[in-house]
């Protein structure tokens, strides 16, 4: 059998919470053999997280930043991706590469961006 997965589920939203249960089921019977849990903001993580955790195996967070999530708060929203980012290098040492790229004249708008990345 072809093993199936999903890049892109919100399984941590509440519109889930109720029925993830039957939702991971229903994936699993269907041939995804595991999903990705993208993050829009910080405001999503710790749930994210949490599920992740629940579904070992199955179910992984990513870090990113949505621009139909993040608004006024830009900066504080790229801080924390950069401070998650050190620990990652940090860890991973010369076998990550990560950029972050904000030029100096876009300084007063929304980043135009939607990061994603893999944490396992």
């Amino acid at each position: 059998m072809t093993e199936l997965i999903d890049t892109h589920v919100h399984l941590y939203d509440s519109d889930f919470e109720l029925d993830i249960a039957d939702v991971v089921a229903i994936a699993k019977s269907s041939g995804v053999s595991k999903v990705v849990l993208p993050a829009v903001d910080s405001s999503s993580y710790n749930k994210m997280t949490e599920l992740s955790l629940s579904l070992q195996g199955f179910a992984y967070p990513s870090l990113g930043l949505h621009p139909t999530s993040v608004k006024d708060n830009w900066r504080d929203e790229l801080e924390f991706v950069r401070s998650y980012t050190f620990m990652l290098k940090t860890r991973f040492e010369e076998k990550l590469k990560i950029e972050i790229d904000v030029q100096p004249d876009q300084d007063d708008y929304i980043v135009p961006m939607s990061m994603q990345l893999l944490i396992e």
